[in-house]
């Protein structure tokens, strides 16, 4: 998909750009194999489904927010052009079931949501996932805590792309038992949950299902 030229980047006072990463979803690449987009502009994305057709079901990570980053550069070769991206995530508190869900995370290949602090979604390795190549646990680095670090990486042909929030569902932190909807207007309890469902309730155009008809299972269980 070649752009040309053709449009101007508007100003932005500082006070409308914040800096940060508030939320974190995995998945398998395995289960994100579709992707569907507004009419005819391929920047944001409105589904992200199986296979199958059905929507992906995300887990969310909840990471220690202040050290999550994520990156994304251009290279360029004698084939064309590529996106490194990457995203950084550390959980505080070693234990067996954060490390079993780290080993999940390591021995598969993921794509990821985040939602920065400006209130965008944003989808990293769409096309080709990203992998874990970079982990550490320690119980103390230079008085910095107690804590798991994992880095994610991937190669993109394209640049990340933003995600329609009132399509996305996902996995609560909630012992990673309830599948939930996510609305960017709702006020719930984990900060825009409206509510649970026993079935997944499609927008117009899409058949409403139940839940157990997601598809595979997400790669692990919630990290708290």
């Amino acid at each position: 998909m070649a752009c040309s030229l053709t449009t101007v980047i508007p100003p932005c006072p500082a006070q409308q750009s914040l800096p940060g990463i508030q939320r974190v979803w995995l998945a398998r690449k395995s289960n994100a194999m579709e992707y569907r987009y507004t009419s005819d502009d391929f920047g944001i994305i409105t589904w992200i489904l199986t296979s199958a057709g059905n929507p992906t079901p995300f887990l969310e990570f909840a990471c220690d927010t202040a050290y999550v980053t994520s990156d994304e550069t251009l290279t360029r070769n004698t084939k064309g052009k590529t996106f490194p991206q990457s995203i950084v995530l550390r959980f505080a508190k070693m234990d067996k079931d954060k490390r079993a869900s780290l080993e999940g995370i390591i021995n598969d290949k993921c794509v990821c949501v985040y939602l920065d602090s400006n209130s965008k979604y944003w989808l990293l390795g769409q096309d080709n996932g990203l992998q874990c190549l970079d982990y550490q646990g320690t119980p103390d680095v230079d008085g910095g805590g107690n804590n798991y670090n994992c880095k994610l990486q991937g190669l993109e042909r394209f640049m990340q792309r933003e995600v329609n929030g009132t399509n996305f569902i996902y996995v609560s932190p909630n012992n990673g038992q309830q599948l939930v909807r996510n609305n960017l207007g709702g006020s719930g309890p984990n900060g825009g949950i409206t509510s649970i469902l026993n079935t997944w309730l499609g927008s117009a155009g899409a058949p409403n299902m139940p839940l157990s008809q997601l598809g595979a299972q997400p790669i692990v269980n919630v990290i708290q």
